[in-house]
């Protein structure tokens, strides 16, 4: 506090300076409350940013997965000589994980989804045509009606 000079406007002097700082502890109490409201502003955010890239890696992985069954499925069908084994693996290629099953659909997931099945159908079919040296075109249903009974 300052030393007054004159001692009738002490007691004014003195209020003036309380006044004061009471206005010094409202600007500095709202500079923390800024302060504490970024830091809370920002752990939000960066929340939402990692639940985000947690749930696209799910994604991602239930995507590869999907994609690795299908593979398998055809493994097993370069493996046999059986037509009805591999028309039970383009049974199963074209049946199992519809579109819009573990991903949206028209997602790129999906469509990667999908452009994996049509290329795993198609490698079954064309060892079904080597197999049987039969033609029945490029759909699987055709193929799984002849050979799956």
């Amino acid at each position: 506090m300052r030393e007054l000079v004159y001692r009738e406007d002490s007691w004014n002097l003195r209020k003036f300076d309380w006044d004061m700082q009471l206005d010094h502890n409202k600007v500095m109490g709202s500079k923390r409350l800024w302060k504490w409201s970024g830091l809370i502003l920002f752990g939000l955010m960066f929340v939402a940013v990692c639940c985000g890239y947690l749930f696209s890696t799910i994604q991602t992985f239930v995507a590869w997965d999907q994609m690795y069954v299908f593979r398998e499925y055809s493994r097993i069908e370069r493996v046999s000589n059986d037509p009805k084994e591999i028309a039970q693996c383009l049974r199963s290629i074209a049946r199992d994980y519809p579109s819009g099953t573990k991903q949206k659909t028209g997602n790129c997931l999906d469509k990667m989804v999908e452009i994996a099945r049509e290329a795993y159908a198609r490698l079954c079919i064309e060892h079904l045509r080597k197999l049987t040296q039969k033609d029945l075109g490029d759909d699987p249903k055709a193929w799984i009606e002849a050979y799956d009974k």
